[in-house]
């Protein structure tokens, strides 16, 4: 395969390199909004900077993210993946106590959610007090003009991403699979998010 062929990359750098060769054109239609690959990129750029400089995420930190559906979920995963974290997706029809359960077992540094989800916070802290949050209300505020050369675009960690199911309200997250070594998520069957944001990812390869 030829440098930067799709064999090379991984999830992050394949949706780097199909914003930048169509960034004008409609990655995600919601309701009458549709948004471009150039804003999905942007966004991305400046989540994985506020995870790093804000946040203090390193490759390899679990970042979880509990959200409703919501276009916010394709940046924030991309946002993850170029700040070097690991995706850990929670499913948002769990109870607190469950999530809690999650947050330990994976291991979450940050938890990406919205403010209607961050009321339950405090509990997910008490059973994890090093747990950060990181509300979505807050993306449109965020700076992007961290420097490219700064966010971690490759070396995924070598751990299992844990994930659980949405259709088995089970207190145990189920253990993905080790994922392959260009990829920091594997998308188990969890919804339509992770698949649809691999899906955008590939669109122009």
């Amino acid at each position: 395969m030829p440098p930067g062929s799709l064999a090379q990359m991984n999830l992050a750098q394949a949706f780097a390199a199909a914003a930048s060769r169509q960034p004008e054109k409609t990655a995600l239609c919601w309701g009458d909004r549709e948004i471009t690959y150039a804003t999905l990129h942007a966004q991305a750029r400046a989540i994985a900077a506020a995870l790093q400089s804000c946040f203090g995420v390193q490759p390899g930190d679990r970042v979880g993210i509990w959200l409703k559906n919501c276009p916010e979920f394709i940046p924030a995963l991309f946002g993850i993946l170029h700040a070097g974290g690991v995706v850990v997706p929670v499913n948002n029809f769990l109870k607190p106590a469950e999530v809690s359960h999650i947050v330990t077992d994976a291991g979450l540094d940050v938890l990406i959610t919205n403010a209607e989800l961050a009321v339950h916070f405090e509990t997910l802290q008490a059973a994890r007090p090093t747990l950060k949050l990181f509300k979505i209300e807050d993306f449109p505020t965020l700076n992007s003009q961290l420097p490219h050369s700064q966010l971690q675009l490759s070396a995924p960690s070598r751990d299992a991403v844990r994930a659980e199911h949405p259709h088995q309200r089970q207190l145990r997250p189920r253990v993905a699979p080790r994922p392959d070594a260009r990829h920091h998520v594997a998308a188990l069957g969890f919804g339509e998010d992770v698949r649809h944001a691999a899906l955008l990812a590939l669109a122009a390869q």
